[in-house]
C-alpha cells in the first residue's frame, strides 16, 4: 500500500551527504527529499511549525537540541538511545528512541507516526509538557544546588 504524500526534509552535513543526494536523484525522488547544509533560526522554526514528525537518527549526540525544539514545538520525534535527551524522556511518550545504525528501528516508528494523527498530538502534547521542565531558570537552581552539595565549603549534616 505504500505513504502517499510525504515529504522528507534533510538538515545537516556530513561524510555521506553527496552519496545520499545523488541516491535521491537515481531514485527520482527530489519531489519528496528536500536536503539542506544548514539553516537559519527563522526557517528552523518554520520548519519545525510544518513537520508532523522530527527524526534525529545521530550515531552519537551530546543532548540533542533538536529534540528539545521538536518538544517545545509539541512534535514527536525519533532519537538514537545514545542522544543525550533519551536520558531525559520517556520512550513511547514524547518520542521514541531506537538503537543506533538500525534502519529497520528507524522505519517502524516513522511509519506509526505517519499512519497514526492521534499518536502524532498526544505525544507532542507529552513533549511539550517535557520541555516546559528544561526551562534555563530550573537548571540553573539545579546546577547551584550540586554545587553546593560538593562544595568543600558546604556545611556537613
Amino acid at each position: 500500500q505504500g505513504i502517499h504524500n510525504v515529504a522528507l526534509v534533510m538538515i545537516g552535513q556530513g561524510p555521506l551527504w553527496a552519496q545520499i543526494n545523488n541516491r535521491i536523484t537515481q531514485l527520482h525522488l527530489q519531489s519528496n527529499v528536500i536536503m539542506s547544509r544548514e539553516e537559519s533560526a527563522e526557517t528552523m522554526a518554520a520548519l519545525f511549525q510544518r513537520s508532523d514528525i522530527v527524526v534525529q537518527p545521530s550515531i552519537s549526540e551530546s543532548f540533542s537540541m533538536v529534540c528539545l525544539e521538536a518538544m517545545t514545538y509539541r512534535k514527536p520525534f525519533i532519537c538514537t538511545k545514545n542522544t543525550g535527551i533519551a536520558e531525559y524522556i520517556t520512550a513511547g511518550r514524547e518520542g521514541f528512541v531506537i538503537a543506533p545504525d538500525d534502519v529497520a528501528a528507524l522505519a517502524q516508528p516513522i511509519q506509526q507516526l505517519v499512519e497514526n494523527p492521534t499518536l502524532r498530538q498526544s505525544m507532542g502534547r507529552a513533549g511539550a509538557e517535557t520541555a516546559a521542565g528544561f526551562r534555563i531558570e530550573m537548571k540553573v537552581e539545579e546546577l547551584l544546588r550540586v554545587y553546593e552539595e560538593f562544595s568543600p565549603h558546604a556545611k556537613n549534616p
